[in-house]
């Protein structure tokens, strides 16, 4: 039989050690999940144009090559099935498609006609929140014209 003195000082490791059990997740004590965060999705951080800015043709018509662009997350990963709209500034002519789905690799592409104006003209490109600009230039055909055959 154990005397008081041995009761009281068997207590503490008692419940030193039923303590432990149960933050080890042992079935005497329950256990505390940490709390699950959910996924998060990444966003488009940069678009940025691959190929396609830059060219000239007469004004009103396609561009010889369609403007490619890539979206990319915070990362510089490659982001498939966002949307990317394609919007001529005013007097830029017009985009075909004007929005397109970013394939596997976070390209897209569109066909843009230059504007009747001739000049340097902007197409608008946009992913969510991130934008960039591409540019080409319309030439006045008459002007050229009369720059090759100008008499001296």
């Amino acid at each position: 039989m154990d005397t008081p003195l041995q009761r009281r000082r068997r207590a503490p490791v008692a419940l030193l050690a039923c303590l432990a059990a149960a933050s080890c997740g042992d079935s005497t004590g329950p256990t505390v999940e940490p709390p699950v965060e959910p996924p998060t999705t990444p966003t488009p951080a940069t678009v940025e144009v691959i190929s396609g800015s830059g060219q000239r043709t007469v004004q009103g018509l396609s561009l010889a090559d369609s403007l490619v662009v890539r979206v990319l997350d915070a990362q510089g990963q490659a982001l498939s099935g966002e949307t990317v709209t394609f919007e001529p500034a005013a007097g830029s002519g017009s985009a075909d498609p004007a929005s397109a789905t970013t394939d596997s690799g976070g390209r897209a592409a569109t066909n843009w006609t230059l504007g009747p104006d001739p000049g340097q003209q902007t197409l608008n490109v946009t992913a969510t929140d991130a934008t960039t600009a591409a540019t080409a230039r319309a030439l006045d055909l008459e002007a050229e014209l009369d720059t090759l055959f100008f008499a001296p």
